[in-house]
C-alpha cells in the first residue's frame, strides 16, 4: 500500500513538471503572396488597380504595398493603357473607357514577375423599382432587427447566364456583406431581391442607395468563395476553426485578389 502512494505521488509530480515545462515552436511566417484587386465599369473612370502582399502572421492587418509595377489595361477592341501609379500601391486609369460585351485583359509586372486575368464585361441588368417593406423584428436571422427591408425589383434577360452583386449604401455608408444573385432558377423571370443581413435594414428617414453590378461568372466566383471565407471567419470559436481556402481567383501565376469587368446600375428611395 505504501509503494501504491510512493507511485501516485511520482505521477502527480511527473504531471505537473510536464504542465509547466515550456516547449518552444518553431512557427515560420509563410511566403507573402501578391495581391491584386482592379475593376473596370461601364461607368465614367478613372479606375483603379491596387496591388499589396499579404500580411506577416505576426502582424495581422497589415498588407505592405507593391510599389513600381507596370500596371495594363486593354480590351479586345484595339485599346490599352499603361496605369500610373498615383499613391504607393495604387495604379490609375486615365482614357480607357469600359464598354459592355468588350473583354478586357489586366497585366501586372512586379517584382520581377508577371501576373494576367481577362474579364468580359456583360450587358447591364437595369433597376425596374425599389421598394421596402416594415418587419415587426423579434426572430432569428435577417429578421431579427425591427425596421425596413428593402426589395430589389429587376427583370432576369432570358437565354443567357447572369450573376448580379448587390451594394446598400444607408445614409452614404457601403453596409456590410456580399449580396449576390445568380438566375439558375429564375432565368428570364422579373424578380424581387430582399436577401439582406442585419446592417442593411433601414429606419424611417434613411435613404438607400443601391448599386446594382452585373457580373461575368469568375467575379462572381470570387464574390461568392471571399463571402464564404468571410462567413467562415465570423463563426465559430477561433481554436477549432480550419484554415479556410483562398477566395477563387482570375489572376494567373499564384496571385491573390480578381480583375472585374462590370456593369452598374443604381437607384435611391428615402424610408417614409
Amino acid at each position: 500500500m505504501r509503494n501504491h502512494k510512493k507511485i501516485i505521488s511520482v505521477l502527480i509530480l511527473f504531471i505537473f513538471y510536464s504542465c509547466e515545462k515550456v516547449i518552444d515552436i518553431d512557427l515560420k511566417n509563410s511566403e507573402p503572396k501578391i495581391v491584386i484587386d482592379g475593376t473596370i465599369t461601364d461607368q465614367p473612370g478613372p479606375y483603379t488597380v491596387k496591388i499589396s502582399k499579404t500580411g506577416d502572421y505576426y502582424k495581422p492587418g497589415t498588407f505592405p504595398a507593391v510599389a513600381g509595377a507596370e500596371v495594363t489595361i486593354s480590351d479586345n477592341a484595339g485599346n490599352s493603357e499603361i496605369l500610373s501609379e498615383v499613391t504607393e500601391g495604387f495604379y490609375q486609369t486615365s482614357t480607357i473607357q469600359g464598354v459592355p460585351g468588350r473583354t478586357y485583359s489586366l497585366k501586372v509586372i512586379a517584382e520581377g514577375k508577371e501576373y494576367t486575368a481577362v474579364s468580359t464585361m456583360p450587358e447591364a441588368i437595369e433597376i425596374d423599382s425599389l421598394t421596402y417593406k416594415y418587419q415587426p423584428g423579434g426572430s432569428f436571422g435577417p429578421d431579427a432587427t425591427e425596421g425596413y427591408k428593402l426589395y430589389i425589383h429587376f427583370t432576369d434577360p432570358a437565354g443567357i447566364e447572369n450573376y448580379c452583386r448587390f451594394k446598400v449604401y444607408k445614409n452614404g455608408q457601403l453596409t456590410k456583406g456580399y449580396y449576390l444573385y445568380d438566375d439558375k432558377y429564375t432565368n428570364g423571370n422579373s424578380y424581387d431581391y430582399n436577401d439582406f443581413e442585419d446592417d442593411a435594414i433601414l429606419q424611417l428617414n434613411d435613404t438607400a442607395i443601391v448599386e446594382l453590378l452585373t457580373l461575368d461568372k469568375s467575379t462572381y466566383d470570387y464574390y461568392s468563395t471571399l463571402s464564404n471565407v468571410l462567413t467562415e471567419g465570423d463563426t465559430g470559436p477561433p481554436m477549432m476553426m480550419t484554415t479556410p481556402a483562398n477566395p477563387n481567383s482570375n489572376l494567373s501565376n499564384g496571385a491573390l485578389g480578381y480583375f472585374g469587368a462590370f456593369t452598374v446600375r443604381s437607384d435611391s428611395i428615402v424610408i417614409q
